[in-house]
């Protein structure tokens, strides 16, 4: 009887770590799945010649575009 519920305990343990993991991998999916979207989109974007479609990448174009405007005076 004794040895019953230690498996029990160890069982609900056993569950609890299973969960805890499988909700991590859940969220990691939908992270994986979140930045494929994202970046299809602004591959859409692009095809349909939207200039728009990567506002950080396109600070760091004028960026080194007035670096080097710097460098040549």
């Amino acid at each position: 009887n004794g040895q019953d519920r230690q498996n029990v305990s160890v069982y609900r343990s056993l569950t609890a770590v299973w969960i805890i993991f499988a909700l991590a991998w859940i969220a990691l999916l939908l992270n994986m799945g979140a930045k494929i979207i994202e970046h299809f989109l602004d591959l859409k974007k692009l095809a349909a010649g939207g200039d728009e479609a990567r506002p950080s990448a396109r600070k760091q174009e004028e960026g080194l575009s007035q670096r080097a405007i710097q460098q040549r005076t």
